[in-house]
């Protein structure tokens, strides 16, 4: 019971937590520094692009790990019929 609590708290909380709060920054953040100095103000553009393709990433992972999960629940609910 308590190990199920757990994986519900970390896939439904920490884990987007993190990835909106650090991960999705940092990553805009980081292109923004690499390319400032070769292309200039237009770094600001291919950061922001950086990091919606990181959140579009995010977004694939979340839903993969949340069906995977749903699916291992249901099946452990369903084989106990």
């Amino acid at each position: 019971m308590i190990r199920e609590r757990i994986a519900i708290f970390l896939l439904g909380i920490v884990f987007p937590w993190v990835f909106l709060v650090f991960i999705v920054p940092l990553s805009a953040l980081f292109v923004f520094n690499v390319m400032e100095g070769i292309i200039g103000r237009m770094a600001q553009i291919v950061a922001y692009i950086a990091a919606l393709v990181v959140f579009i990433l995010f977004l694939l992972l979340w839903y993969f790990l949340t069906m995977k999960y749903l699916r291992k629940m249901l099946s452990k609910y369903r084989g106990g019929e």
